[in-house]
């Protein structure tokens, strides 16, 4: 990554950098980007160069590529709040750029959800999410945020499971100068203070430490902090949203989470569907993510049938693969192969649930499969005709017309693709796979 113009002229009186120059070594406070720019990770911060405060957003237009990557720096004003911490300036957070016309889909188990978030919205009451992994429950937080009156005020998400447990407690709430050995001279607000008059999104609060749960709720209850090493408590007007994809009713029980809390926190329930129970929504999820791409009737088939563990996320993901696929010049010979290496390669382990999607197969189709796979070992075209003069076929009946007729059902069922002129049959990563499981 190199500098541009405006990036240059962040730089402190008298350090070299020129446009072109790379750009970590000049940003030391940037070293810690790194990693997400090896991984293609994007990131949302807030970060200092010198004494000055910047939002920080890390963006990958191709982030299986890991390519056409940039950063945006904004300044972050002073607040004239009569609030703002008498050691430091009152930070803004990154705005919530969700809204509930963002959230796709017209299953009634998605609707029932956006609906009672809209609801939710209209009051400041403490929301618990619960929804697994990758369902989007940032997305329903920060639609409620920018449908609530708090829309013109900070939105904080703070991932509770990503802040060591030494540092949660000084990130949340604040520290005054001198409170522990590295403290930052003049102290630093908490993340609290930082949503004041907005909102805080807490995600994956069943993973905050058990030591620290009785502090969080007197926040909640009191509506103010104390800082880390401060002896006088600041109120605060914040609106509080969690979430969470343990169950914590279990935790309760097992005493790793406060029973008193989680009933403090479970004022207003609010439970985000996985994809498998939304499967309608999927062909709308597709044609919004997987710009450009031209998917055959049987792919579609098996991504309507498939269980998806990582929800939407995973679909993302598999879209942005199918959209950087589909954007490639591809002979049209080979797109049919090329398609089945992305897909054994993107499920990985989990190919053979993608793969067991369908009805069982009848003895007819497991015979007809064979055969294609025979002849292909051979080396020998699998048409219609080939297929015909084979002994097994001709036992087991098989006519010109039942032959079309099952070759256009495996076709659409995505077991075997079908070529042009004299390319023949072949078997698709799908029908493969379900010949190597014995499934067929």
């Amino acid at each position: 990554m190199e500098l541009n113009e405006a990036a240059a002229r962040l730089l402190p009186a008298g350090q070299k950098g020129l446009p072109g120059h790379p750009l970590l070594p000049c940003f030391p406070e940037l070293a810690h980007l790194a990693a997400s720019l090896s991984e293609g990770r994007e990131e949302k911060e807030v970060v200092y160069l010198g004494k000055k405060p910047y939002t920080l957003h890390l963006h990958f237009e191709s982030p299986l590529q890991h390519r056409h990557c940039f950063i945006l720096l904004t300044p972050i004003a002073a607040s004239s709040s009569e609030k703002r911490c008498s050691h430091g300036v009152k930070k803004n957070s990154l705005p919530a750029k969700y809204h509930f016309s963002d959230i796709l889909g017209h299953s009634p188990a998605v609707q029932k959800a956006i609906r009672l978030a809209q609801y939710y919205s209209g009051t400041d009451e403490t929301i618990l999410i619960f929804g697994e992994s990758g369902t989007g429950k940032e997305l329903f937080a920060q639609s409620i945020h920018n449908a609530s009156r708090r829309r013109q005020s900070p939105f904080v998400a703070v991932n509770c499971a990503a802040i060591p447990d030494t540092l949660i407690e000084s990130e949340l709430f604040g520290y005054e100068e001198g409170a522990f050995t590295g403290a930052r001279k003049g102290g630093k607000q908490g993340l609290f203070q930082t949503a004041d008059n907005g909102t805080i999104f807490l995600d994956e609060i069943g993973d905050i430490p058990l030591s620290l749960q009785s502090r969080l709720l007197r926040v909640l209850e009191e509506r103010e902090v104390m800082p880390v090493g401060s002896t006088s408590v600041i109120p605060i007007d914040v609106r509080v949203i969690c979430a969470t994809n343990r169950n914590l009713n279990d935790m309760v029980r097992q005493g790793t989470f406060r029973e008193d809390l989680y009933y403090r926190l479970k004022i207003l329930p609010l439970v985000i569907p996985p994809l498998r129970e939304r499967v309608e929504d999927i062909p709308e999820l597709l044609h919004s993510m997987a710009e450009g791409a031209r998917l055959p009737a049987q792919l579609e088939h098996r991504l309507l049938h498939y269980t998806w563990p990582g929800n939407v996320r995973e679909l993302r993901a598999f879209s942005s693969n199918l959209t950087i696929f589909y954007q490639q010049d591809i002979a049209p010979d080979q797109q049919q192969s090329l398609l089945n290496d992305l897909i054994r390669n993107f499920f990985g382990h989990r190919i053979s649930a993608f793969t067991d999607c369908s009805e069982p197969l009848s003895q007819e189709d497991r015979l007809l499969l064979n055969s294609i796979q025979e002849l292909t070992a051979a080396g020998r075209p699998a048409g219609r005709g080939s297929l015909l003069r084979l002994s097994p076929l001709l036992a087991a009946g098989f006519t010109e017309a039942k032959l079309k007729l099952r070759i256009r059902r495996l076709a659409e069922s995505g077991y075997i693709s079908v070529g042009k002129t004299r390319q023949g049959l072949r078997l698709t990563l799908l029908g493969t796979e379900a010949l190597a499981q014995g499934e067929v």
